[in-house]
């Protein structure tokens, strides 16, 4: 079966019934891989990633009525599961104060998590980008790993292109400070 469009999967949604459900099911094959690793790169821990991908599907089928068209499904989808991101840390944030533990927990869950033995450089890469504060980590997550246009990414956090920009440029720049150590 080809896969099927934006449209497709809205229309099916919107007719209600086995279609909606349907349609839902076509929502999850098209777009669930993709969102599991944009969350799981926030987040760095499975357990945490799958948990706030159910969270964010359970969310986008809820809302689905509330989308408008003003940005593409993906970019809405993007938003929630940034947001849901973004919420896991705000819930733990009296588990994690200060910043400097937040950090450290995500470096060492990056090692639990992948039981990584290959090549140096990569994970020191990846222990990098886990040093930035989360807002610069999630807007170079999403311009490095997932190639989006900055007007995207404003989109998706409702800020303003400058903002991504800035944030990318600092965020570029930590991580090769990082990296020259």
């Amino acid at each position: 079966m080809a896969k099927a469009t934006d449209a497709q999967i809205l229309t099916l949604i919107a007719q209600g019934g086995e279609r909606r459900e349907q349609g839902f099911r076509l929502l999850v094959e098209s777009y669930q891989e993709r969102l599991y690793w944009h969350i799981r790169r926030i987040v760095v821990s499975h357990e945490d990633a799958e948990d706030v991908l159910q969270e964010s599907l359970v969310n986008i089928c809820k809302n689905i009525g509330a989308f408008r068209g003003q940005s593409s499904l993906f970019t809405w989808m993007f938003r929630i599961a940034t947001n849901e991101s973004l919420r896991l840390f705000r819930d733990r944030k009296g588990e994690w104060l200060p910043f400097e533990n937040v950090r450290n927990s995500l470096v060492n869950s990056l090692y639990e998590e992948t039981g990584y033995t290959g090549d140096e450089i990569v994970m020191r890469f990846q222990e990098a980008v886990l040093q930035l504060p989360p807002q610069q980590r999630v807007v170079f997550n999403m311009r490095y790993y997932d190639e989006l246009p900055y007007e995207e990414m404003a989109m998706i956090l409702n800020s303003t292109v400058e903002n991504m920009k800035t944030n990318y440029h600092y965020a570029t720049k930590r991580i090769k400070e990082i990296m020259s150590r």
